[in-house]
């Protein structure tokens, strides 16, 4: 995000809302990773107030 070493914070997850999958979800097209002060920058520019916190427990890559 802003080309410095940090720990990633928040991450974008971007669907695309006019398809669906064969279980009616949503397809995913991709994310974004973000540092701290990046995923609040991003989050307010989006026009949140505040960076939505979601506790990650595990993540796969395929």
């Amino acid at each position: 995000c802003c080309n410095r070493v940090r720990d990633i914070f928040y991450k974008a997850t971007i669907v695309d809302v006019e398809e669906k999958n064969q279980h009616g979800e949503d397809l995913i097209m991709g994310d974004l990773d973000f540092c701290k002060i990046c995923g609040e920058n991003f989050s307010k520019a989006i026009g949140n107030e505040e960076a939505i916190d979601e506790i990650v427990l595990k993540e796969f890559k395929f």
